[in-house]
Parts: C-alpha cells; sequence; structure tokens
C-alpha cells in the first residue's frame, strides 16, 4: 500500500483551522479545569475520528492529547473503519474494525494484530511512535496551554513524525542523480535529538517485539542532520497560523 496516496490532504482532512475553532474558547487559558479538559478532549476526538488531519495539526495537538485519550481516539476511528493513524484516511469496513479481545490476549501483542487497527505496519509504528511521546498527565494537570504553537516551551515542539522518516526514503528512492538527498519539504521535524528517537525506537521494540523497528533503528543511527541556523519564524498569537509550517528546524537526511 502506498502509504502518501493515504495521507494526501484533500477537501475533507482536518486542518489547524478547524481546531482552531475548537481551541478558541480555551485560547487564554494557561490550565483547564476538569470539565473544560473533557469538554475540549470530546471535540478534538469528535473532529479526527472520521477521515484524516495534516501533519502540522497531529504535532499541534499533541498538546492536549495523553497517551489514554490518544488511545481513545484510535478506537474511535477503528470503529469507524479507519485506520487508527490520524493522518490517514485509508477507510475498509471489511478490514478496520474493532475486535473483542481478552484482556491476556491484548497484553501479549500478536504478530500483525494490528492489521485490523491500521493500513499497513508504517501507520502502526508511526502510531505507536507518536502515542509514546504523548504525556501521561490529564490535561487539566497541564500548564502552558496558550502558548504561541512551536513556541520554544510548548510541548509539540519536541515532538516527531515518523511520517518524516518514510516521506524522505520514498522521496530519496526517486531522487536520481543527486547523489540521495531527499527534498526539504518532505523532511521536515523537530529540535529533538537523533539520540531521543534512538532511545524510543529501542524501548518500543522491547515492549512490542513485533513492530520490527529494526530498520528505522538503522536508518536513525546513520542519519546525518543540518539544521537550519538562526532564528526560526514562530506565531505571536495562539490563533495565528501564518509561517507555522517554517516555525522548527528542516532536517536534511543524508
Amino acid at each position: 500500500m502506498d502509504i502518501n496516496n493515504t495521507t494526501q490532504p484533500d477537501s475533507q482532512t482536518t486542518t489547524i483551522q478547524e481546531i482552531l475553532s475548537i481551541l478558541q474558547p480555551y485560547q487564554f487559558k494557561s490550565t483547564l479545569i476538569p470539565k473544560e479538559a473533557s469538554q475540549l478532549t470530546y471535540k478534538l476526538i469528535e473532529a479526527l475520528m472520521i477521515h484524516n488531519c495534516d501533519k502540522f495539526t497531529l504535532r499541534i495537538i499533541s498538546r492536549y492529547l495523553s497517551k489514554q485519550t490518544y488511545e481513545d481516539l484510535v478506537t474511535e476511528r477503528v470503529i469507524n473503519h479507519y485506520c487508527g493513524y490520524p493522518t490517514c484516511k485509508y477507510q475498509n469496513p471489511n478490514r478496520i474494525k474493532e475486535v473483542q479481545l481478552n484482556s491476556l490476549v491484548s497484553r501479549l501483542k500478536l504478530p500483525r494484530s494490528y492489521n485490523t487497527r491500521f493500513c499497513c505496519k508504517a501507520h502502526y509504528q508511526c502510531s505507536e511512535f507518536y502515542k509514546k511521546q504523548l504525556s501521561f498527565d490529564a490535561l487539566f494537570a497541564r500548564s502552558g496551554l496558550n502558548l504561541p504553537f512551536d513556541h520554544e516551551e510548548a510541548f509539540e515542539t519536541c515532538v516527531i513524525l515518523l511520517d518524516d522518516y518514510f516521506d524522505t526514503t520514498t522521496t530519496g528512492s526517486n531522487n536520481n542523480g543527486n547523489g540521495g538527498e531527499s527534498a526539504d519539504a518532505s523532511t521536515t521535524t523537530t529540535m529533538c535529538r537523533v539520540d531521543d528517537v534512538l532511545s524510543l525506537l529501542h524501548e518500543m521494540r522491547l515492549e512490542d517485539p513485533h513492530m520490527e523497528t529494526e530498520e528505522l533503528i538503522n536508518h536513525f543511527q546513520t542519519v546525518n542532520i543540518i539544521e537550519n541556523k538562526g532564528l526560526q519564524k514562530s506565531s505571536n498569537v495562539y490563533g495565528d497560523t501564518n509561517g507555522y509550517s517554517n516555525s522548527y528546524p528542516i532536517t536534511h537526511y543524508h
């Protein structure tokens, strides 16, 4: 399956503009009371449980999701027969469906048990890697929710998406005659060190050997990161999306 086709934005893709309308009532609040946190979480899941969202939106909402609420989102997507990874619009009622398993079988994580929840192994890996970076804390227990997007102290600044790796692999294989360099636009990532990425991948391999993360680990062990120098553009206003795509370093994979 070509995951680039299933993640291409279209007229039904949820973008940051739609999310901003959900966040608007809370935009000046550094913390939320439990009722507000519950309402916001419900609205975010409702907005993302069908079709797909773009990668920038997925990074931003990491500020508001916990590991548990993200798992709830994945479950809702599966119930609606969509691939559990939010950037994917693959839908197939005959394949993607909630399967009732007893607690013992669920903990065993049998080989390819993800096939009824995700369109492919790559999106299962992307989803687990994303969830691994999310906070354990409930939304109402966090502060700094009113920081500008991609502010240096904002949670999403150090969230990396494995989509960027898969995009880079695809682009690099199609770049003939340029020494294997990848296109800038498809290799955007965060300020996190490659060491941090490797650490997460190793932890995930121990937790679930069936994730088959060896290829990813080998890739990141040999990756060479070159970041743009100087200050990067960031939003001054919570709801201003101008220039967001340039607010974190551009990473080139060689």
